[in-house]
């Protein structure tokens, strides 16, 4: 078919379109927006972790290391995404398989938690079960991050100087899935929030002063708690210790405060005829197993909680005196009106969502 007559087929008969010309300015200012934006975000981005001391490129890292490799490995884990945590967990049998049933359990829930928040994790492995049930364990006399059971999840210091605070209680297989969950996630949110955050800390008795400034560098009230070693299982040798420390531990981290365990060595180190270094102290006596201190700036170890904590007790009667206590050195800290209140009143049925 003939087109008309004086027009080209293809071609407009007022000359060349100039619809394509706009769609292409109007494509290369939509490319150059974008360009715009993603360059700010990304200075942005650079900006931010600037503020936060690490470069804005680290990456998340999730490490596993035999512990005899683990100090070596600390460089790894300091040069990568913040916040850092060292998890110490047992070996596997020959088909790859935890032996510890609470780090069967525990363990996915803390790589999911740390990683989900952006932070790095070194998984150090203990090695077999005889390996770990040696008193003498490299990991169990470590003085820097002693470890006392297994699992145990330590928040590595942003500069890298090493173990800040770590979980308070054992993370039990007994507990509920969504329960250690909930624990894990509320210590890493709390760890990697800033300086006054909540400590707890494991120490033995010969440097337990060296980690005097630590302790009141995070939040208060401020407590020290003496208490026995371990066997070969991990297990306080001393009764009462087993009995009360858990709920030392339990109440003071409630109330929001900072507490400092601090191990007086074997049975025979405590039982000796020699006076132990602790009995002989005359700034922090402690004459008996466990003792809870509140310590303060000024005055050091401050009061002391003149009723023994005794294995005889209840939990839930253990509760109370130690909320009595905390509330009579340390009111209007923290939560420790409001936590003490409820334990008192419910007579240590609840302990504030401890």
């Amino acid at each position: 078919m003939l087109g008309a007559p004086g027009i080209r087929h293809g071609h407009h008969p007022h000359g060349p379109s100039k619809a394509p010309r706009r769609y292409r300015a109007l494509s290369c200012l939509i490319v150059s927006l974008t360009a715009v934006v993603v360059v700010v975000q990304l200075v942005h981005a650079y900006q931010l972790a600037q503020a936060q001391h690490r470069p804005w490129w680290r990456r998340k890292l999730n490490l596993v290391v035999p512990h005899s490799e683990y100090k070596a490995r600390l460089q790894e884990l300091v040069d990568h995404a913040e916040p850092h945590y060292v998890a110490f967990t047992s070996g596997v049998d020959e088909n790859g398989i935890s032996w510890c049933p609470d780090c069967q359990k525990v363990m996915p829930i803390i790589r999911e938690v740390v990683l989900s928040s952006g932070g790095s994790l070194l998984e150090v492995l203990a090695g077999d079960r005889d390996a770990w049930h040696d008193r003498q364990h490299p990991i169990r006399i470590d003085a820097n991050c002693p470890v006392q059971w297994i699992p145990t999840l330590y928040f590595w210091k942003p500069d890298g100087s090493g173990c800040g605070s770590s979980v308070a209680n054992p993370l039990s297989s007994d507990e509920l899935t969504e329960d250690l969950r909930l624990i894990v996630a509320k210590f890493v949110k709390e760890t990697a929030a800033g300086k006054r955050r909540k400590l707890y800390k494991l120490t033995h008795h010969i440097e337990w002063k060296q980690h005097l400034p630590e302790l009141l560098e995070h939040a208060e009230p401020h407590f020290i708690l003496f208490t026995s070693g371990t066997d070969a299982d991990g297990t306080p040798w001393c009764r009462d210790c087993y009995a009360a420390s858990p709920v030392v531990r339990e109440v003071v981290n409630a109330v929001g405060g900072s507490l400092l365990e601090v191990s007086s060595g074997e049975r025979h180190e405590w039982k000796r005829d020699l006076p132990h270094p602790l009995k002989a102290d005359k700034t922090c006596m402690v004459t008996y197993l466990p003792t809870l201190y509140y310590y303060t700036p000024e005055h050091g170890c401050d009061a002391i909680l003149d009723r023994t904590l005794n294995s005889d007790e209840t939990k839930e009667s253990l509760r109370v005196l130690i909320a009595q206590f905390v509330k009579e050195v340390a009111p209007g800290k923290r939560y420790v009106d409001r936590v003490t209140a409820e334990v008192i009143a419910t007579k240590g049925k609840t302990c504030g969502g401890c």
